[in-house]
């Protein structure tokens, strides 16, 4: 691997890390039933902006990297955003198989 792809994969991780961090603060930050509907909306609309996020990273790698390589980029992106999928199935997973 050169470094152009590692720097590459880093990069795709970064745009799929932050938005993600972004969407998980507005989502848990308030707690409660009262809040339920404040929370949806909040989903929603952080979701929106968690898409923006990610598609003004893809923007800003392709038009201001010079050295990049698209595949390692997206296989980056992919590859985190896959694992933060996983990692949620496999907890549900745990939780519904734990003894009550």
């Amino acid at each position: 691997m050169t470094w152009v792809e590692a720097e590459s994969v880093i990069i795709g991780a970064v745009i799929a890390i932050i938005p993600g961090a972004y969407f998980g603060h507005m989502f848990f930050r308030e707690t409660g039933s009262r809040a339920m509907k404040r929370t949806i909306r909040r989903a929603y609309m952080a979701e929106v902006v968690k898409l923006v996020m990610m598609g003004a990273g893809f923007a800003l790698a392709f038009r201001f990297v010079d050295s990049l390589n698209p595949l390692a980029l997206f296989l980056g992106f992919v590859l985190t955003h896959g694992c933060g999928i996983f990692a949620i199935a496999k907890i549900q997973f745990a939780y519904r198989q734990a003894p009550e």
